[in-house]
Order: C-alpha cells, then structure tokens, then sequence
C-alpha cells in the first residue's frame, strides 16, 4: 500500500510541478515556445527570433523567415553591445533585458537551450527557446502546406 500511496503522491507532485511549468523530463518548461506559441507570437509581431546556428547552417538548411542570426559562438559579445552598435550588426532593435519577446533556436534544442542560458546569465531573464527549433518548424509547415 505503502508504494501505491507514495506513486500517487508523485503523480500529484508531477501535476504540480507540471501546472507550474517546470522542467521534468519532457514537460514543457515556462521558457520552452511550442509551434503554436511561435506561429502566434511571430504574427504579433513582437519578437527578435534569433537562430543561433553558423550561417553556413542556414544556407545549406534554411532558416525561419525573419529571424535574425547571431551564432552561438558570438551571442555573449552580441547581446554586450550597446544599442546602436547591436542596431547597426543586426538591422533590428536591441532586445530589452526586461521586456518578452527574445526567442532563440536552432536546427534542434541542443544550442538554444545553451543560448538560453547565456541570454539569462547576461540579465534577459524573460527569454525563450523553440525547442523544436528549425526541423519542427520545417516538418509543421510542410504538413501545414499539405492541407
């Protein structure tokens, strides 16, 4: 009885943790963006979607329409710059510490989620990832395209 009550606990504690958003497992954490979260935030308007990957990844892949390129190897120095050095490297605003709307990916988690933990080490602590980065947003559009 003693095993049953303690993996209800745990299913309740799961649940809990789950409604709160942390990371467990494969849950989504409060900084991971689902496909559809992306699609939303990105028709809004209000976002720097950042593929963190070498250009030369995006040239031979692709990359999401409108996202601007920082690679992982100089995204500490990038977000370092002041504004109008940030402005004149990447022909767009320089994301606000305090503000939503800084979202990182790659072709898949791996390197967002290390160019997550850079961006809240330097301060932006409301930044995001699309874990599914480059090949779920390729394999969604695709089925998107079909229909």
């Amino acid at each position: 009885h003693r095993l049953v009550a303690s993996t209800a606990q745990q299913s309740q504690n799961d649940g809990e943790a789950s409604n709160r958003g942390e990371a467990n497992g494969c849950k989504k954490r409060k900084t991971d963006v689902t496909y559809e979260e992306l699609l939303s935030i990105l028709n809004e308007g209000q976002v720097l979607l950042v593929d963190v990957r070498e250009p030369k990844e995006l040239e031979e892949v692709g990359k999401i329409p409108n996202a601007k390129n920082i690679p992982l190897g100089k995204l500490k120095e990038s977000l370092s710059l002041a504004e109008p050095e940030f402005e004149q490297n990447f022909h767009t605003s320089k994301p606000q510490k305090t503000v939503p709307g800084l979202i990182f990916y790659a072709l898949t988690s791996i390197k967002s989620s290390t160019a997550l933990e850079i961006a809240h080490k330097l301060g932006y602590k409301m930044a995001k990832h699309f874990p599914g980065g480059y090949d779920e947003w390729l394999a969604r559009q695709a089925s998107a395209n079909k229909g």
